[in-house]
């Protein structure tokens, strides 16, 4: 898995879905039985990138061609989930030093940590693996530990193909789809 992450233009128009996988058995008498074979939904994502400069399309086609297709998965933040704002992370009592986020992996960027209230600076005061979420202190907390940050998904593109087209001189269109890997 690659921890390259997918950096594009939040006012790029894109479409999201969310796709649960159940079973469901008819009987005849009318009655059904459900199960649920994910225990997440899978997110899907359609990018249309119109009217791209060529410099732009260059870095989306350099980027696939990095990826293999839909071979290797990478990193994408959707503006729709982000940020998490004071997510409750735990209660120090004094000899506590590991906590763990809810939402992971973290691209990289700021994430804002406080412990009752008082902020804390990674490296100095915490050690945070982004890849899963786990925040270790270098001594025990004291109080409510509050993080605010974004959080990206694990997905790779869902075609081996992608297509550019000519619309213009040196500008570009494409469409990008991708598929969440749990």
């Amino acid at each position: 898995m690659s921890v390259e992450e997918f950096i594009w233009d939040v006012n790029i128009p894109f479409e999201e879905d969310i796709n649960w996988q159940t079973l469901v058995t008819r009987y005849e008498d009318g009655k059904e039985q459900r199960r649920q074979k994910w225990s997440q939904p899978k997110r899907g994502y359609s990018i249309s990138l119109r009217g791209r400069t060529n410099t732009i399309m260059q870095q989306v086609w350099d980027f696939y061609n990095a990826r293999n297709g839909a071979y290797e998965t990478f990193y994408f933040e959707n503006p729709n989930e982000n940020p998490v704002t004071a997510e409750a992370v735990g209660t120090g009592t004094g000899s506590e030093t590991n906590f763990q986020l809810d939402h992971y992996p973290l691209p990289s960027g700021a994430i804002t940590i406080t412990v009752g209230g008082i902020s804390k600076t990674e490296t100095t005061d915490y050690t945070l693996t982004r890849s899963t979420g786990a925040i270790v202190f270098g001594s025990g907390q004291t109080g409510a530990v509050v993080a605010t940050y974004d959080f990206c998904r694990i997905v790779r593109f869902v075609e081996d193909k992608l297509t550019r087209e000519l619309f213009n001189y040196r500008v570009y269109n494409a469409d990008l789809k991708l598929v969440q890997v749990l």
